[in-house]
């Protein structure tokens, strides 16, 4: 009996420094996030943040592209050609090239005008709604670190 003593304290210390060993790693692996550091994961993270912004992104597009109605036209064109003609066995080549250069501009359209003010706005609401939708996420946040 003696014998199987023996095998069972061995047994027991190797367990018991195992389970001292485990309960020394998990305060060390179990990290506390400050409200700050939760906050700016969850901004930088969350998709309806993201597709905001993307959002705001097009709008701003948008807000240059109205601009196209009333800025100077250019266009240009350059053509060259090359005829040859025989005739009773007597050959003639003549070159060509030209080319015109164009500007235009609009005075007055007043819906076009019109088109800048509403993307303007359009973009002031969708800067407005980002805000929002950050102040969102962040309250759903505060909410669940407190709550």
């Amino acid at each position: 009996m003696a014998c199987n003593k023996r095998r069972i304290v061995p047994r027991a210390g190797v367990l018991l420094v195992a389970a001292a060993a485990v309960l020394v790693a998990l305060p060390a692996a179990a990290r506390v996030y400050t409200l700050e550091e939760c906050i700016e994961v969850a901004v930088h993270e969350n998709v309806s943040l993201a597709q905001a912004r993307e959002n705001l992104t097009g709008a701003n597009a948008d807000v240059l592209s109205s601009w196209s109605g009333v800025l100077p036209r250019v266009s240009a064109r350059l053509s060259t050609g090359s005829t040859r003609v025989v005739t009773g066995g007597a050959g003639v080549s003549s070159d060509g090239s030209g080319g015109s250069v164009a500007l235009s501009q609009t005075i007055f359209d007043g819906s076009t005008f019109a088109g800048i003010a509403g993307s303007h706005r359009s973009k002031t609401a969708v800067e407005h709604s980002l805000e929002s939708t950050r102040r969102q996420i962040v309250f759903s946040v505060k909410q669940g670190y407190y709550g």
